[in-house]
């Protein structure tokens, strides 16, 4: 259904059952299945840096020579 509730009259819009909006409809009006834009990382998230094993960036742990 469009904004208005109305399907157009010649019958071309059809809703898929399991989605719940027209797949195939360039109508703004229809959602999106995809984000818009990228994920991003929080910025105030934990830092995983403090549960290295390893105090700088060797990693695996390798013995020095």
């Amino acid at each position: 259904m469009f904004a208005s509730g109305q399907a157009p009259a010649d019958g071309s819009h059809h809703v898929d059952p399991d989605l719940g909006f027209d797949p195939d409809s360039p109508d703004l009006a229809d959602p999106q299945v995809d984000p818009p834009h990228p994920a991003h990382a929080p910025e105030d998230g934990p830092d995983p840096g403090s549960q290295r094993r390893v105090p700088d960036d060797r990693y695996p742990p390798y013995s020095q020579p």
